[in-house]
């Protein structure tokens, strides 16, 4: 309720300090709105959990940022599919031709630990592996798990983070 130092990273206002439906975050801009949207709620997985929670941000906190796990896990990957395929309304999103692919680049995913359902992905790509014509690397500031250094069909690209960009334009 009352924050402080949480983390040994400096002061952090607790809800108490953020609840202030009245008060506009930035009083020059008023359209970022009351300073209770300074409280982001987020949720993994709804075991029941989910209604409480938006409930609570929404109405009885009065904050806007409620996000559940599809806004920042599939919505990005689905927008950017859509984005790519020229259909932002039903945003149909891509996945590897896994019985015929000879080379695949995975870019801000990593098929055994992320992906949509990343565990069929994990499979197909262990039968993919199997295959000699079949190559793929991972580009990611940190070892995934989908690239097994004793496997030479993988391999992993390091990056540093925000540095993507330039390794795909070269």
């Amino acid at each position: 309720m009352e924050g402080g130092d949480l983390f040994g990273e400096g002061h952090v206002d607790g809800l108490r300090a953020i609840h202030a439906p009245d008060t506009p975050i930035d009083a020059k801009h008023p359209s970022f709105g009351p300073k209770t949207n300074q409280l982001l709620v987020t949720n993994t997985s709804d075991e029941g959990r989910d209604a409480f929670l938006r409930r609570f941000a929404l109405n009885s906190f009065g904050s806007k940022n409620f996000g559940a796990h599809g806004a920042y896990c599939g919505l990005a990957y689905r927008a950017g599919s859509g984005a790519l395929m020229g259909d932002l309304d039903k945003n149909p999103h891509v996945k590897p031709d896994w019985e015929n692919v000879e080379f695949a680049l995975f870019m801000g995913t990593s098929p055994a630990q992320s992906g949509n359902p990343f565990k069929r992905q994990a499979r197909q790509l262990a039968s993919a592996r199997l295959r000699e014509n079949f190559q793929y690397v991972v580009v990611a500031p940190a070892l995934p798990l989908s690239t097994v250094l004793a496997d030479p069909r993988g391999r992993w690209q390091p990056v540093m983070p925000g540095s993507d960009s330039a390794l795909q334009w070269g």
